[in-house]
C-alpha cells in the first residue's frame, strides 16, 4: 500500500491509463447500498 500511496504522490503512473481505468470502474462498479447498522458506519 505504502508503495501505491508513494506513486501516486509523485505521479509515477500512466496518466492516461488512470483516466481509462476510473472510467471503467465508474461505469461497472455501482456502489450498492451500505446494509451496516448506522452506528458503524462510515461517510463516502
Amino acid at each position: 500500500m505504502s508503495e501505491l500511496i508513494r506513486r501516486i504522490d509523485e505521479e509515477i503512473y500512466d496518466k492516461e491509463e488512470f483516466e481509462k481505468a476510473l472510467k471503467w470502474v465508474k461505469n461497472k462498479c455501482i456502489e450498492g447500498e451500505d446494509i451496516n447498522s448506522e452506528k458503524i458506519q462510515f461517510s463516502r
